[in-house]
């Protein structure tokens, strides 16, 4: 932990760089070999994710990040696959060049009055702060961003390397549970980002054998290319 950080955050490292497809399957062979598939990935290696992010009537946290205000925010629900059992709201912070976050599980309900503009009342405590925090910056849904990740874990460090492909997006928050949305590419055919993760430090076999010509780190935003780039998404 960087020696400004003061409070009792679990933060974490994290760097993204946007890869061709060659690049990604060298990277994705290098990952095999060094680290361990996540136990929650399909047969075929991979899950798939779909976040709805919430912004406020100046789209704050779009410009927070655009701005490359260090201290900021983004406010998401993300469902994984086609299973709305577990549905996660998210807050993931930003210190610098550190990430944190904190989550708790809504039920199906509660993210239906979300989809609609409405913060729903707590259903239990875990739910509190981020609720009450919504309903006070009034967020509202704004764009919807899915995408397929493959997952490599590592137990030294809390080390997870994704690669994340067939990134779409889609201002038809009334989509979100049911799929129904219609989507649009937001990087260029055969592009994907990779992302590596860990607490405090990264296995120094894993930091050179991820290594690769042309690889340079990036500060791609999901959420901010999804508002640039869909139609519907305008910003104010």
């Amino acid at each position: 932990m960087s020696p400004e950080v003061s409070d009792n955050r679990n933060y974490r490292h994290e760097y993204k760089y946007i890869v061709s497809a060659a690049q990604e399957k060298l990277l994705s062979m290098k990952a095999r070999a060094l680290l361990m598939r996540d136990a929650h990935a399909d047969a075929d290696g991979c899950y798939r994710i779909a976040s709805l992010y919430f912004d406020d009537a100046a789209d704050r946290c779009y410009h927070e990040k655009e701005d490359g205000e260090a201290l900021r925010a983004k406010y998401r629900i993300r469902r994984y696959g086609d299973d709305r059992s577990l549905l996660r709201l998210e807050k993931k912070g930003k210190n610098g060049d550190l990430t944190w976050k904190e989550s708790c599980v809504i039920s199906e309900e509660q993210c239906r009055e979300m989809m609609r503009g409405r913060i729903p009342e707590h259903e239990r405590e875990s739910q509190v702060r981020l609720l009450e925090e919504m309903r006070l910056l009034s967020l509202l849904p704004r764009v919807i961003v899915a995408y397929e990740r493959e997952p490599w874990i590592y137990p030294a460090g809390n080390v997870r390397i994704t690669f994340d492909r067939s990134i779409t997006s889609s201002v038809d928050v009334d989509g979100f549970l049911d799929d129904t949305c219609l989507k649009r590419p937001i990087l260029r055919q055969g592009m994907s980002i990779m992302e590596i993760k860990w607490d405090d430090l990264l296995p120094a076999h894993i930091r050179r054998g991820m290594q690769t010509a042309d690889l340079s780190r990036s500060a791609f935003s999901k959420y901010c290319y999804a508002r640039k780039f869909s139609p519907g998404g305008e910003l104010r």
